[in-house]
C-alpha cells in the first residue's frame, strides 16, 4: 500500500526529559562535578539512559 504523493500523516512524538537523569545510570544534576556533558564518561552515561525512552510515539 502507497499513500501517494500528496499525502499527509501526522505523527505526535513525546520526549521525557526526565529520561536524560534517569535509567541505566542516575544522574543528580547538584551532585555532577561539571554540568557540561560534552563527551566523556558523562555525555556516554546521558546518552545510554535516553536511548531507551527519551522519545514516544503517541
Amino acid at each position: 500500500m502507497t499513500l501517494g504523493e500528496n499525502a499527509m500523516v501526522d505523527i505526535d512524538i513525546a520526549a521525557e526529559i526526565s529520561s536524560l537523569f534517569t535509567g541505566d545510570t542516575d544522574l543528580v544534576i547538584h551532585e555532577l562535578e561539571s554540568t557540561s556533558i560534552m563527551g566523556g564518561p558523562l555525555a556516554i552515561s546521558v546518552a545510554n539512559n535516553y536511548q531507551k525512552s527519551l522519545f514516544s510515539i503517541k
